[in-house]
């Protein structure tokens, strides 16, 4: 039996670019949110922003979903892209 990884997070980047990302490498997209990219699901949720100190920050729950290696090269990818500086 095949090993599904799941990875559930926040990130304080707006929805848009979190979306145009995923459907870069995406092969269907099943509706506004929810897309298949490399074998996996992936579900965006935009959050409310969070305030700290006066800043605005946007929130986005980032749900990632599919076989064990396809899914952690996925969030591999995506980490890199958004982890690095300007991202």
């Amino acid at each position: 039996m095949e090993k599904i990884r799941e990875y559930r997070e926040i990130w304080a980047v707006p929805f848009p670019r979190l979306l145009a990302f995923f459907r870069n490498t995406a092969e269907e997209e099943a509706d506004g949110n929810r897309l298949f990219c490399r074998g996996c699901q992936v579900r965006l949720t935009p959050l409310p922003a969070k305030e700290i100190a006066h800043a605005r920050f946007p929130q986005t729950e980032v749900f990632l979903s599919g076989p064990a290696p396809l899914a952690e090269e996925l969030h591999h990818e995506f980490q890199m892209a958004f982890l690095s500086a300007g991202g």
